[in-house]
């Protein structure tokens, strides 16, 4: 804050603090050439902090990658201790499978899965990998996760259906490299897409084209939602009634599969006429960390009624990296306050008697 009258400068301040304390640093200057001074010397500062952080959170990471390697050994070696036979992991595997399609509760399924797995059942290894990876177990480690997979792998086995390839790509290159040899080998879907997306990286588009197609046919979200977007753009915008049709048919196979941006255009036609699904196609790709989607429910929501709702999703935008709430966030925060004193007031408050024909002291 660069003030020289020193009462304004201390009002503007608390005025600040106040209202955006938790949000902000402030620093005082009396004039604009001693705040630029000041601002360099903090922002030298700063940089040095960050620096710091940086490596700081770099030894952390690796020590924490140290202690899961550690914890994987471990898991695999307890486990090796009490394997069953395989007919008795195939049994297991099936029960799993078929208490999955009764309950939302994963924890009997996962220790099913788990036994089934450690008696070398090629299935229940990918599936239990899945879990691993999508977090449905107790805890969550990246390396015990890999390493199912690697051993379903190392049986010529996939799920194609359940391959996350990106998050292969990450965590072991050689793995990855291996379960995309077996697509092709299979045709699988991802496979598939995977072949458009090289071949459109290196501007092949007409091979691209081809197997996004192939891959779509057999249900792969992203080619689907691939193929809408390069339709749409080839027509730029001016899509037949024919080519309008196709677009939405292949965003609506990709939404049925949560994909976030596919569940996003939904919400984007649905939303003039039809906002309460278009709502809901919004908070699928919410739910799946897309940052667009939250900003465009944070502002939908900006209603009287829907306050709460607002504030949910804005805080999940500031948490999520996104700071452009961060300015409206206080002033929600006090109407949706302002909101809840009045419901408790209305509710606690007697109602109003007629009072016809009595008399009050």
């Amino acid at each position: 804050v660069a003030e020289d009258e020193l009462i304004e400068r201390k009002v503007l301040c608390k005025t600040l603090q106040k209202y955006l304390g938790d949000l902000i640093v402030l620093y005082e200057a009396r004039n604009g050439r001693e705040a630029l001074e000041l601002f360099e010397a903090v922002k030298l500062a700063d940089a040095s902090r960050e620096e710091a952080c940086e490596e700081a959170i770099q030894t952390l990471k690796e020590y924490i990658a140290e202690e899961q390697q550690k914890e994987a050994k471990a898991y695999f070696e307890d486990g090796c201790k009490d394997a069953i036979s395989l007919e008795q992991a195939k049994e297991l595997y099936q029960d799993a499978i078929e208490e999955m399609k009764q309950t939302l509760e994963y924890k009997t399924v996962t220790d099913k899965l788990e036994k089934a797995a450690f008696g070398s059942y090629a299935p229940a290894e990918f599936l239990c990998g899945y879990f691993w990876i999508k977090g449905m177990t107790k805890t969550q480690n990246p390396f015990i996760a890999a390493e199912w997979i690697r051993r379903a792998v190392n049986q010529d086995y996939i799920e194609d259906n359940l391959v996350e390839y990106d998050w292969f790509l990450a965590q072991d290159k050689a793995l990855a490299a291996r379960i995309l040899e077996l697509g092709k080998q299979r045709g699988s879907a991802f496979a598939l897409y995977r072949q458009g997306a090289d071949a459109m990286q290196k501007g092949n588009t007409e091979e691209a084209i081809a197997a996004y197609q192939k891959a779509a046919n057999v249900g792969n979200a992203e080619a689907c939602y691939r193929l809408a977007i390069w339709t749409a753009q080839q027509a730029n915008g001016n899509l037949s009634e024919e080519e309008f049709k196709q677009v939405l048919s292949w965003l609506k196979q990709a939404a049925q599969q949560e994909h976030p941006e596919a569940c996003y255009c939904m919400g984007a036609l649905m939303e003039k006429n039809h906002p309460e699904v278009a709502c809901k196609y919004y908070e699928i790709a919410a739910n799946r960390q897309y940052i667009p989607a939250m900003l465009k429910l944070a502002l939908l929501y900006d209603k009287e009624d829907t306050l709460f709702e607002q504030l949910f999703w804005m805080d999940r935008l500031v948490w999520n990296g996104e700071h452009s709430p961060l300015k409206d966030l206080p002033r929600i925060h006090m109407l949706y306050a302002e909101k809840l004193k009045k419901e408790v007031i209305d509710v606690t408050l007697p109602a109003k008697k007629n009072c016809v024909g009595h008399r009050h002291p």
